[in-house]
């Protein structure tokens, strides 16, 4: 049986900053495909975090398990920490705490992503 994709209720990837356009300038363009390949995602039961070109990688964890949210401002773009505790896969009982960092994201955008955690949550 094909396994079913769930629909995305936000979904955002990793806004310019001053820092990337320097990284733009040293990489000569090549930092726009790492940029474009950071991606979050929050569908129903999980936030997904995609990142990598050569090697990619998703971080996910269930809405349910996230407790914090640190915001923190770096004048017009904002950086998110997502903190929760999540399941070990050798010991589903015991818990562990998990961090998912994802950033920068313009302002408006980090609100209507805070929101939509909160929403469905």
């Amino acid at each position: 049986m094909a396994a079913t994709k769930e629909p995305a209720a936000f979904s955002a990837r990793a806004a310019i900053s001053a820092k990337s356009i320097l990284l733009y300038i040293l990489t000569l363009g090549l930092y726009e495909f790492w940029r474009r390949r950071q991606v979050i995602t929050i569908t129903q039961d999980r936030l997904q975090i995609s990142r990598g070109v050569f090697h990619p990688a998703t971080a996910s964890i269930p809405l349910q398990a996230v407790e914090k949210i640190y915001w923190r401002t770096d004048g017009g773009l904002s950086f998110l920490d997502f903190w929760g505790f999540v399941p070990r896969p050798e010991d589903p009982n015991l818990p562990r705490l998990a961090s998912v960092e994802f950033g920068p994201l313009r302002n408006p955008q980090a609100e209507q992503l805070v929101d939509a955690v909160a929403a469905a949550a």
